[in-house]
Formats: structure tokens, C-alpha cells, sequence
């Protein structure tokens, strides 16, 4: 944390009061004029700070719209080695951590900073195999991280689950009932609000770095002709809400028994009968090929629905997007500590007893090649795995899913 940010830590703590700059100046070890050339920082960043001679510095609101300095302390207050930079437009908020990251490797030796890439806007957003992924100015929430985890390549590929899990999680706290869709995607009313973009750079046998970007449709209200009825956002949500709150959460609490149902007969017919297992060319030994230094091929989770959701009571205009960063983040770095430490099990259990996925008849492409057959579990790698009417068993790392109804 530098000298502004220590300072404006102060003047959040005292909001509404005037704090002398002999006081900060005492708390900090720095002199008065020290105090005041930041001060004048601050205020040049568009903070609300007023000074007052004899009275002292006082910060006299917050802003309406996300501020990164003020974001940046709510961040440490969740992981303090986390860095934020915030962009108003970028090509792709995974692009620029990647040059990061590059340049991190050519001044070190050693893990590089953690950090947090913010977009206003990504003029061209990607998502897995290289799709584009519409991010207008103000409409959303596009985030990368760059972090250097220290795991081993083959298990890289659930960390897209595990940010997918964070996400839903964070959106459920507020109040938006979201679906995970294997591999990647979130959706909401049956839409796409939000899709996880995972990339990882392998050293020997360790992981140099992972960049996981996220994004999330919040304030937009139209999207090209192609993907009307393809994607929505949370503001959409709210806008077309059904009126019935007694119903719904009567119909999710439904869906979770039903789903509990399945993923028990699921285990049931599996040990009462070993099926084949072959390990098709979709699950080598270890990471595939395209993990390593490419985009991995995603895995999505949720967590289980143990209470019903709540149905968020804001207006369109309410939509809390620092509040679902700052608890996704909270989520994220629960889970990954689960996943750091060896604890990973925790965290596909929980995938497991969510993915709408199991137990649904399914085809899969991976390219120019389909399968059909039942989705029976995900493995402890993170594959989803897959049997055909012949028997034949299939691992899949990812492919675009299709429910046969």
C-alpha cells in the first residue's frame, strides 16, 4: 500500500470529520508537507477531499461510480498482496496480464506480482477457442487475474471451475438464482450472463502462471441480432423478473431434490456396475496440450443450493458490480486456498452435486467430432466423463454440450 492509499485509508476511517495533516503525518512517520502533496494527489483522482486551514483534511463523499483507489483497500482487506490496475479500454484484459506476466519473467526468477486487471471496455474480449466476447463500454464487469499458484499443470484445468463456483456463489449472495453450464458458462433465466476464460504458462513441472479472465453482463440491455436469445445480463434479469416469488423459490427447491435424486442414482448404478475405462485421446495423461502455454479447456462448477435464493428486491438501476467483485473475490480466495493446500476434493464435491449436466443425455463436440451419451460423473481431475450406448467411456477436458431432450 503506498503513501496516497495509506492516507486515503484515514480519511475513509474518519469520513465526515476533519483529521488534522499533524495527526496523519503521526500515524504514517511522514512529514506535514509529505501529508499535503498527497492530499493533492487524491484530490487530482477525482476523491472529494476538502482542507481546511487550522481544521485539517476531511474526505466529504464517495464517488457514485467504482473508484480504483477505494477499491484497491477493499481488496486488501481480502488478500493484501493482490494488486489492482484498472483500464478504461483494453484489447483484453488477459492480453495486457499476459505481457505483465512477461515481463515479469524476464525481471525475475521468482513468482511475480498478483494483480487484478479492471476494464471499462474490451474492444476485443475473448472467450474459449478464441470467440469474442461483446464488452461495450459500462455494461459489464471484464476482469482478469494474473496469479502463480503452486500447483502442478495437471491439476490447472479445475481452476476454471473453481472461479466458475466463486462467481455463482457471489451472484446467489445477491440475489440472482444463476446455472452453471459446463464447461464454462453462467446463465441466468436460461441465457448466458457470464463466461471464465482460464490460460496457463507451464514451467517443467510447476505452473508459472494462470490467467483467469471473467465476464459478466450487468447493466446491458441489447445484444447483436445472433445472441438475443442466446444472452442476457443482471439488469435484464431485473427487468423481467417474474412476479411470483412463492413459485420460484418453490421451483428451485424442487430442482434441488430432483438433482440430489439424480447425482444418488448416478453413484448407485455406478457401483453396481463397473463400466469400462478407457481413456480416450480428450483425457491424456497428463495436461493437454492446449493448457500448456494456450487457453485450457474450461471446467465449470456451482455450489450446491442448500436454502432457497433469494430474490434480490433492487431496481434495474441497482446493480451492486463492486459488491459482486469484492465478494467473488472473497469466494476465490476461499476456495483457492482449499485448492492450494491439497483440499481440492472439497471443491469437486461440491461441482459434482451441482452440475445440472450429470446424469443428462448429451452430445459433444470437441471440433469436427460429436459423441452421444450419458454424462455419469466428473473425475477427480476435473473431466467430465461420458458413456456411450455401447459402454464405451469418454473423458472430456471440454467441448460445446448440447442436452438431447
Amino acid at each position: 500500500m503506498n503513501t496516497p492509499q495509506k492516507i486515503l485509508k484515514i480519511l475513509l476511517e474518519n469520513r465526515g470529520r476533519f483529521i488534522s495533516g499533524t495527526e496523519i503525518g503521526r500515524r504514517l512517520g511522514i512529514s506535514c508537507s509529505a501529508v499535503s502533496q498527497n492530499i493533492s494527489s487524491l484530490k487530482e483522482r477525482d476523491l472529494a477531499v476538502e482542507s481546511n486551514p487550522g481544521q485539517g483534511h476531511r474526505l466529504t463523499e464517495l464517488p457514485e461510480s467504482l473508484h480504483p483507489d477505494i477499491l484497491q483497500l477493499k481488496i486488501n482487506d481480502i488478500t493484501p498482496d493482490l494488486e489492482l490496475k484498472y483500464r478504461e479500454q483494453v484489447e483484453s484484459t488477459n492480453t495486457v496480464l499476459k505481457q505483465i506476466a512477461g515481463r515479469q519473467s524476464e525481471a525475475s526468477s521468482g513468482f511475480g506480482q498478483d494483480i487484478l486487471l479492471l476494464a471499462g471496455e474490451q474492444t476485443a474480449g475473448r472467450g474459449r477457442r478464441n470467440r469474442s466476447w461483446d464488452s461495450p463500454l459500462g455494461q459489464g464487469l471484464y476482469f482478469s487475474l494474473l496469479l502463480h499458484p503452486d500447483i502442478s499443470p495437471d491439476r490447472s484445468p479445475l481452476l476454471t471451475g473453481l472461479t466458475s463456483l466463486a462467481l455463482e456463489r457471489a451472484l446467489n449472495r445477491h440475489g440472482f438464482p444463476v446455472q452453471l453450464k459446463w464447461p464454462n458458462d453462467l446463465l441466468l433465466a436460461g441465457r448466458k450472463v457470464a463466461g471464465i476464460l482460464a490460460e496457463v504458462s507451464t514451467n517443467m513441472d510447476r505452473v508459472s502462471h494462470v490467467i483467469i479472465g471473467v465476464g459478466l453482463n450487468t447493466t446491458r440491455t441489447s445484444f447483436p441480432r445472433e445472441l438475443e436469445n442466446r444472452a442476457t445480463s443482471l439488469k435484464q434479469y431485473l427487468q423481467h423478473r417474474p412476479e411470483n416469488n412463492d413459485t420460484i423459490e418453490h421451483a428451485k427447491i424442487e430442482h434441488a431434490k430432483e438433482k440430489s435424486q439424480r447425482i444418488s442414482q448416478i453413484a448407485s448404478r455406478k457401483n453396481s456396475k463397473k463400466q469400462p475405462d478407457e481413456i480416450t485421446e480428450e483425457s491424456p495423461e497428463n495436461i493437454p496440450e492446449e493448457i500448456s502455454n494456450k487457453t485450457t479447456e474450461e471446467t465449470s462448477i456451482e455450489r450446491p443450493i442448500e436454502t432457497p435464493i433469494e430474490i434480490p428486491q433492487k431496481t434495474p438501476a441497482e446493480i451492486p458490480e463492486e459488491e459482486i467483485l469484492l465478494d467473488f473475490l472473497r469466494e476465490f480466495c476461499q476456495l483457492l486456498d482449499l485448492f492450494t493446500t491439497g483440499r481440492e476434493a472439497e471443491v469437486i464435491a461440491d461441482w459434482k452435486a451441482s452440475l445440472q449436466v450429470i446424469g443428462e443425455e448429451i452430445a459433444i463436440s470437441t471440433g469436427n467430432r460429436e459423441i452421444r451419451g450419458e454424462v455419469r460423473d466428473i473425475s477427480s481431475r476435473g473431466e467430465l466423463v461420458l458413456q456411450t450406448e455401447e459402454g464405451e467411456e469418454h473423458r472430456f477436458w471440454a467441448g460445446d454440450v448440447t442436452v438431447i431432450s
